[in-house]
């Protein structure tokens, strides 16, 4: 599978963001700014902004999806898909330090051209308590279904599962 270039990509990228901005309540206020590592930073005044890094969940690692993770036709999304995902954006974590945000989120997209509209959120998301990770917030955006979940947010450390 050949990597998406950044021209093709910034399309999708401005897509889940506007998406994001219209379903999420608490969407940071103040100007959007394109960027990269993170694709977008919202300033929200002088002290404080907040970057936000979207990104796809890896097409070839979810044709491989475990049997067990299969109900009929459905599909959830596997744990380990998501979190080798987050794993692989925190290695950027140098990149992200230069911009010295306050805050910096990851937006996982799902729903659209390689992820069936069908899959679900893994059900043993909310069992996992402890989890460290560069970002503050981490958001699952669902294209086809036009809503979020948020996955793990820093202030309650925990994962969530809606």
């Amino acid at each position: 599978m050949t990597q998406m270039n950044q021209a093709e990509k910034r399309p999708e990228e401005t897509a889940a963001i506007t998406l994001l901005r219209l379903t999420m309540p608490d969407f940071p206020k103040g100007r959007l700014v394109s960027s990269e590592s993170p694709d977008f930073i919202v300033i929200v005044s002088r002290k404080e902004s907040v970057g936000i890094e979207i990104t796809r969940i890896d097409p070839s690692s979810e044709r491989n999806l475990p049997a067990e993770g299969r109900q009929g036709t459905k599909q959830s999304l596997n744990l380990n898909t998501i979190l080798s995902t987050i794993s692989r954006k925190d290695e950027k974590k140098a990149l992200y330090q230069k911009k010295k945000l306050s805050r910096l989120w990851l937006v996982i997209v799902s729903g659209y051209d390689l992820i069936s509209p069908d899959k679900r959120i893994p059900p043993n998301l909310d069992r996992l308590k402890i989890f460290s990770s560069t970002f503050h917030r981490i958001i699952l955006l669902d294209f086809a279904k036009k809503k979020h979940h948020i996955l793990f947010d820093e202030s309650n450390k925990l994962w969530l599962s809606d």
